[in-house]
């Protein structure tokens, strides 16, 4: 596996528009993303979260299943539409550039949550599975599942699928002097039963599950933070873009999920000025159209008691004609109205999966 992806290192990047076809709104969506600067920071679409971290498939499958997010459990990703996939490959590019140098190769795939469930522990010539038909004729669907609900790829699946690369080709590793230096430990030796997913075509291949790679986990979340810092106005057009809306905030359960994804996704207080822009989020409410009456994005009227900051919130100060309009949370959960785009004010801020 490893000197295979040494070898797609070397061949000619797929153009980005082949790669992420039929992905809506992927220049805003890659815009948001690539703003979370960093190799070990957490990135995150509506429905994948990536960590750079490497990690053997065990690893990787126990950190997603103790990861919680908003109340619930997740698991290594479900890659069930092409669409999937695609954000797969986006996040992947913005953790580790198409052209990062690794010659390890590990960092050139990610851990899906496609594991061998049937027909383990078979032992395969290697040279007869160098065939493309040998491979087709011993794949069964049924022998795969996905982690996260028992069901087999049955309707959509991205093996490799070339006449000198067909996927899965269930190699074999004995547990010798040479499999135990690459990593092979496991008495009777190593079998390929789970599946990395390759950064620069996008395709599956089986994997023996002592590798290390990056993984990705399904993400359950409603919000993707920036820490890119903007005026209201200019936060609001950028969740848009990326086919999102500036965070809505309608209840506790939501105020809790949001500041939950404030440290997890931004990282912990680096500032203790409260009022400094790291610990504030813009979020989608404004009194612009009518002084006190605040209303979401949508229009709909924030219609609870927001946990306002004392003294400051909703004060609705009047600074030369320029109202406290634009509304922000910061990591404690309080709100407070500032000066949005009508100011030099600038906030990292919070988008919402539409």
């Amino acid at each position: 596996m490893r000197f295979f992806l040494l070898l797609l290192a070397a061949i000619t990047v797929v153009t980005s528009k082949k790669r992420f076809q039929g992905l809506p709104n992927r220049p805003g969506l890659q815009g948001l993303i690539n703003k979370i600067v960093g190799p070990d920071k957490v990135r995150a679409t509506c429905d994948v979260i990536f960590m750079p971290q490497k990690a053997s498939f065990s690893d990787a499958k126990a950190a997603c299943k103790a990861l919680r997010i908003a109340g619930q459990n997740t698991d290594l990703v479900t890659l069930d539409a092409k669409v999937k996939n695609a954000q797969l490959m986006l996040l992947h590019d913005a953790a580790y550039p198409l052209n990062n140098v690794d010659e390890s190769g590990d960092t050139k795939a990610s851990w899906s949550g496609l594991e061998r469930v049937n027909n383990k522990g078979i032992k395969y010539k290697a040279k007869k599975m160098q065939k493309k038909k040998q491979v087709k004729k011993a794949y069964k669907v049924s022998d795969w599942e996905w982690i996260s609900n028992g069901q087999s790829p049955n309707d959509f699946a991205e093996w490799f699928d070339t006449k000198k690369n067909a996927q899965p080709n269930n190699e074999y590793m004995k547990s010798n002097k040479a499999g135990k230096k690459l990593g092979c430990k496991t008495n009777g030796g190593c079998f390929q039963d789970a599946v990395v997913v390759d950064q620069n075509a996008g395709k599956w291949d089986d994997a023996f599950e002592f590798e290390q790679h990056p993984y990705a986990c399904d993400y359950k979340g409603k919000y993707i933070l920036s820490p890119e810092l903007k005026k209201w106005d200019s936060a609001k057009k950028s969740c848009e873009k990326a086919g999102l809306v500036l965070a809505t905030v309608r209840n506790a359960d939501d105020v809790r999920e949001l500041k939950e994804a404030f440290e997890f996704f931004l990282g912990p207080v680096t500032s203790e000025d409260k009022w400094d822009a790291s610990n504030w989020l813009w979020v989608g409410g404004t009194d612009e159209a009518n002084e006190g009456v605040w209303r979401w994005t949508d229009g709909s009227l924030v219609d609870w008691d927001l946990p306002w900051i004392p003294k400051h919130g909703n004060d609705n100060k009047d600074r030369k004609g320029e109202g406290q309009h634009a509304l922000s949370m910061n990591r404690d959960g309080k709100f407070d109205d500032s000066y949005g785009d009508w100011s030099k004010k600038t906030r990292g801020f919070a988008c919402e999966c539409a």
